[in-house]
C-alpha cells in the first residue's frame, strides 16, 4: 500500500465529477503528470487549478476519461481500476494487480460461485431423479393397462358370444336382440340407464327404402379384422367412460349416440363433428 504526498494540497475536494470534467474541457483545470515511478501515474493524471494548487484525492483517468477518487490518500482503488489492470496486461506487468484486497475479493467471488454451482448441480440431479421415477411408474402403469386390455380382447374374440357393436349398426337390432351374458349385462345395462331422446328436428331420415337396404347390407359385410378393431376401441372407451362423473357421462353418451346416428345416415363428416362439439 502506498500513501500519497498531500503536503502541498488543499482541503478535500467537494466538487462534483461533472463539474470537474467541465472545467477540464474548458481549460480552467489542467492535467499534470505526477513524477513518480509507480505504474499508477502512467494511467492517472493530477488535476491542477489555474493558481497551481491541485485537487485533493481527485485524479483523471486517461483510459475511461473519468475523475477517480482515492480512498484516504491511498492508491488501492486506483490500482484495481479496470484501466490500470489493462495497462499492466498490455505492458507485461502481470495478469492482475498485486493488491491483497483484490486477491481476497476474487477468492471470495470464486468460492461463492463454486458453491452456487454445486448447489445448482445437486438440485438438478435430484429433479432429474424424481422425473425419471415418475416416468418409470407411468410407463409401468401404461404397460399393465395395455397387457390387461389385450388379454381381455383376446378372450372376447375367442369366445362365441354375440358382439353388441354389430347391433349399433343394424336397423333390425331391436327385433333380433338376444339375451346378453352376465359379463356384458352390466355394461349394457349401465349404458341403457339413461336413454337419450335425440332431437329429430335436426336429423333427417332416409328419403327412400333403398338407402335403408344399403345400410343394412353393409352391416352384414364386416370383416373379422374390422370387428376386432371396433371392439378394441370400444374396450378403451369403456374404461375412459367409467372414469367420468355423472354429468360427464350424460354428455358423453349423448355425443356418442348422435355420432352413430349420423354415421348410419352417411352424414358423419368433420363439419358435423365440429357442430356437435360447439353445441355444448
Amino acid at each position: 500500500m502506498f500513501f500519497l504526498n498531500v503536503s502541498g494540497e488543499q482541503e478535500k475536494c467537494t466538487e462534483a465529477q461533472l463539474d470537474i470534467l467541465l472545467k477540464i474541457n474548458t481549460g480552467e483545470y489542467r492535467l499534470v503528470k505526477k513524477n513518480k515511478r509507480s505504474s499508477v501515474w502512467n494511467v492517472y493524471r493530477e488535476i491542477a487549478r489555474a493558481d497551481g494548487t491541485k485537487l485533493k484525492w481527485r485524479y483523471y483517468c486517461l483510459g475511461c476519461k473519468r475523475v477517480m477518487q482515492s480512498t484516504g490518500g491511498t492508491t488501492s482503488n486506483l490500482r484495481i481500476h479496470k484501466c490500470h489492470v489493462r495497462y499492466l496486461k498490455q505492458n507485461g506487468h502481470g495478469n492482475a494487480p498485486s493488491s491483497g484486497h483484490r486477491n481476497f475479493s476474487s477468492r471470495r467471488r470464486d468460492s461463492g460461485s463454486q458453491r452456487g454451482d454445486f448447489y445448482q448441480i445437486q438440485a438438478d440431479a435430484i429433479s432429474e431423479c424424481d422425473d425419471l421415477i415418475e416416468d418409470t411408474e407411468e410407463t409401468c402403469l401404461e404397460e399393465d393397462n395395455i397387457t390387461e386390455e389385450d388379454s381381455e380382447l383376446a378372450r372376447n374374440l375367442a369366445s362365441p358370444k354375440s358382439r353388441p357393436l354389430l347391433k349399433l349398426f343394424s336397423e333390425d337390432s331391436s327385433s333380433d336382440k338376444q339375451e346378453p351374458d352376465e359379463d356384458h349385462s352390466t355394461e349394457i345395462g349401465f349404458e341403457e340407464q339413461r336413454t337419450i331422446e335425440l332431437d329429430h328436428n335436426h336429423m333427417q331420415q332416409p328419403a327412400t327404402d333403398s338407402r335403408q337396404d344399403v345400410v343394412q347390407s353393409r352391416s352384414n359385410q364386416f370383416e373379422a379384422s374390422a370387428i376386432a378393431e371396433a371392439e378394441s376401441y370400444a374396450k378403451a372407451w369403456t374404461h375412459a367412460f367409467l372414469r367420468l362423473n355423472e354429468e360427464q357421462k350424460f354428455y358423453a353418451k349423448r355425443s356418442i349416440d348422435e355420432l352413430l346416428v349420423l354415421g348410419r345416415l352417411e352424414k358423419l363428416s368433420i363439419s358435423t363433428v365440429t357442430s356437435l362439439s360447439t353445441n355444448f
